[in-house]
């Protein structure tokens, strides 16, 4: 893997972690919950959070960003232990694309996000980092009025 993008994937790792930790916590009633108004399920915030990062993935594979795939398996947003199972082949799509990114593209090919919006795809994996902690932003929400806390790590990195 080229030395750039290795140094930020170990910090996107430290931060799939939480989300893993999370995840191990939830059950599949868990999923089922909605604080109300518009809001969607927690389970829904879940396949959304699956649906964005097979969208980083293939964006690491065409250096263009699309955010349109829509899993059609029902059970990514009701089953906890199928989340986690998608999560982790998702995980492993991401590492194995990242590790044939060439230090010629990493150095000077731009992932276009939309017109004229690119990125060079070390930024780009930052962004996915960022998405990982509006995801947590909203998930906090969603546990506390639940009554639920947090996974422990999460008052260390996201306080």
């Amino acid at each position: 893997m080229n030395a750039k993008i290795a140094r930020q994937y170990e910090i996107v790792k430290i931060y799939r972690q939480l989300r893993d930790d999370l995840m191990v916590e939830l059950s599949d009633d868990d999923l089922t919950y909605s604080p109300g108004g518009e809001n969607d399920s927690l389970g829904v915030l879940c396949r959304q959070l699956g649906e964005v990062q097979k969208g980083y993935v293939e964006s690491f594979k065409t250096f263009s960003t699309a955010f349109d795939y829509e899993t059609d398996d029902e059970e990514m947003e009701s089953r906890a232990d199928r989340i986690r199972a998608w999560y982790q082949q998702l995980d492993d799509e991401l590492e194995e694309v990242l590790e044939t990114l060439s230090d010629e593209e990493v150095d000077n090919r731009m992932i276009v996000r939309t017109e004229p919006f690119k990125l060079p795809a070390v930024i780009h994996l930052d962004v996915f980092r960022e998405a990982l902690i509006i995801f947590f932003g909203k998930v906090s929400v969603y546990l506390k009025s639940m009554n639920r806390t947090r996974p422990t790590k999460w008052d260390k990195w996201l306080g």
